[in-house]
């Protein structure tokens, strides 16, 4: 059907799959997350998670349970050439290619064939993360129409309030890197301006430092379950504070606050490229915020 598209956010943490069909566009359901993170607006991202259980590769929530699995695809695009996940050793490109591959076969359980798609990229990916990710779509037998820098995308998003000439400053802070990207609306087009970023910055890196803030309160021998750690950093957006159950018995408080100071570090490099950004447009006048990514959403980070 030539009036069918498909777009793929290939995220750090999660990966998302929309479709648009004569003119109406929606996320398809790729995974069935648990009920708590269903609640929480989970429902249509599928976790950029492969686990290896017994010599069979496991993807999304499932795999987030599984010890002997490989998070974080996306960060590897930059740096490494293999990765090993539980007894499998696979290059990167193949890796992702065996996550694309699940994307296309799971839309086909929804009856969309998904042979071609626009792919979205982080603004200050390098050139072998572009090659990589082109790559293992097609791999996947997913031909990529266009790859499109992320913060172009989330502008596009909100292209119906933002003016000729108006200048747009997308804060794209997800799982594993933050993007703070200035565009100007010419003609229709999104001009980029400027563009700064921090490669390995991310909800991956804020759950390390919030892990070890709870885990520094908590009884001796206590564990907790990592779900419960990563659902209480969701929480905190919208409440004060979140009861958590520990593995062998009894339960812990984590208040907001707590969350906050253990990534208040990080919180404040976030300054960095967006200083850097208006820096390098002088005087010019910033006329539109657009904040995407999980990360975004925090409170303190607003």
């Amino acid at each position: 059907d030539r009036m069918t598209a498909f777009g793929i956010d290939l995220g750090t943490t999660n990966s998302v799959l929309a479709v648009t069909n004569s003119g109406t566009m929606e996320t398809v359901s790729l995974d069935q997350p648990p009920g708590e993170f269903a609640e929480l607006g989970f429902d249509r991202v599928l976790p950029t998670v492969l686990a290896d259980r017994n010599g069979t590769l496991e993807f999304g929530w499932k795999a987030k349970r599984n010890p002997n699995k490989l998070a974080a695809v996306k960060r590897l695009f930059q740096t490494d050439d293999d990765v090993t996940i539980g007894s499998q050793h696979l290059k990167v490109e193949e890796a992702a290619a065996v996550f694309f591959r699940q994307i296309k076969e799971r839309a086909a359980n929804s009856g969309l064939n998904l042979d071609s798609a626009v792919v979205t990229i982080p603004a200050n990916s390098r050139g072998a993360a572009r090659f990589r990710t082109k790559i293992s779509a097609g791999l996947a037998g997913i031909q990529v129409e266009a790859l499109l820098n992320e913060p172009t995308a989330a502008a596009m998003a909100y292209a119906k309030t933002i003016r000729d000439g108006d200048r747009v400053l997308v804060f794209d802070w997800g799982g594993g890197t933050l993007d703070v990207t200035v565009l100007q609306n010419i003609d229709g087009a999104f001009v980029e301006e400027a563009s700064k970023g921090i490669q390995r910055l991310g909800g991956i890196d804020l759950d390390d430092a919030f892990a070890a803030a709870v885990r520094a309160k908590l009884p001796a021998g206590s564990q907790l379950d990592p779900f419960d750690l990563e659902l209480a950093k969701v929480k905190s957006s919208t409440q004060e504070q979140t009861v958590l159950s520990l593995m062998r018995g009894g339960t812990v408080e984590v208040t907001r606050g707590e969350l906050e100071n253990a990534i208040r570090p990080l919180i404040n490099r976030t300054r960095e490229p967006v200083d850097k950004c208006l820096a390098d447009l002088g005087n010019a006048r910033i006329d539109h915020l657009v904040m995407v990514g999980g990360s975004s959403k925090i409170p303190m980070a607003q």
